[in-house]
């Protein structure tokens, strides 16, 4: 039960932190603007959630690309309109899948 409670509060502090970023960034997150160290950092740790959703297989890097496609699949299995981007509608669809997995 400690486990479970530490691991959901690194997954949602994980979605907390990136939804600062989105703010900073205007609303989203455009993995593929601007890639620079800092860009890098958020895409690993959306790749991470991506990951820990069962939504990204593959080497967590925070390749600009590797998280623009990523992004696209997850948008598509859920039916969300297909940007690529990361926002915190995005951040939402990405809770529910994961207390979905938490709980069964």
């Amino acid at each position: 039960n400690n486990r479970l409670t530490e691991l959901e509060r690194n997954f949602l502090v994980k979605m907390a932190e990136l939804n600062t970023e989105i703010a900073k960034y205007g609303g989203s997150i455009n993995p593929l603007w601007n890639p620079n160290e800092k860009k890098q950092i958020i895409n690993k740790k959306i790749q991470e959630a991506l990951q820990e959703i069962g939504h990204f297989e593959g080497v967590i890097d925070g390749g600009p690309e590797e998280t623009y496609h990523a992004l696209v699949e997850y948008q598509k299995s859920k039916g969300f309109t297909t940007t690529g981007y990361f926002s915190w509608q995005v951040i939402v669809l990405m809770i529910q899948d994961y207390l979905k997995n938490a709980v069964n």
